[in-house]
């Protein structure tokens, strides 16, 4: 008889060790020199891409002009990052800056977090869909380095402000 205990999500054969069930500290997070770094080559890497486009043109105009790009997937991602552009206005904006509402998200809208990613993935997928005969294999590394400085460009669009939770308490 086999006799291993699950615990979590940690199997133990014998004996168990109390001090592997306490929890480990997390890691320390990356310097902000690393960070930044990081940060400058992933948005280098999308200004090269959206310049130099297909080598001929830059991407706004292969877009435009191409009669490669398959239209209907192009137009479906274009909608999914539309809605995805209105519920990140709604949250960010509206709720936080005019309605001036410090709850969090999930209480406040519950369905929109999910509703964005789903969003998010399908115009991925839809994205790759319609530019794979301009780029084909290269289309997923375009697209991945797209959306990570997208990720990293937004914190530091116009209305975001680092607020604690504790910045509008009143004692």
């Amino acid at each position: 008889m086999d006799m291993r205990r699950r615990i979590g999500n940690y199997e133990y054969a014998g004996e168990i060790n109390i001090e592997d069930l306490q929890p480990r500290p997390a890691a320390a997070p990356p310097p902000k020199w690393k960070r930044g770094v990081e940060n400058f080559l992933w948005l280098s890497a999308a200004a090269f891409m959206l310049y130099y486009g297909d080598s001929h043109s830059n991407f706004f105009s292969v877009l435009v002009s191409n009669p490669r790009i398959v239209r209907r997937p192009f137009y479906v991602g274009l909608l999914c990052v539309a809605i995805n552009t209105i519920i990140f206005f709604y949250l960010a904006v509206w709720i936080r800056h005019i309605r001036k509402r410090n709850e969090p998200w999930e209480y406040i809208a519950p369905g929109a977090i999910p509703t964005a990613t789903i969003l998010g993935v399908g115009s991925f997928f839809m994205f790759v869909v319609a530019f794979w005969p301009v780029w084909g294999f290269l289309t997923l590394p375009l697209m991945v380095t797209l959306f990570m400085a997208f990720v990293i460009i937004s914190p530091y669009l116009p209305p975001y402000i680092k607020t604690t939770k504790d910045a509008y308490r009143a004692d």
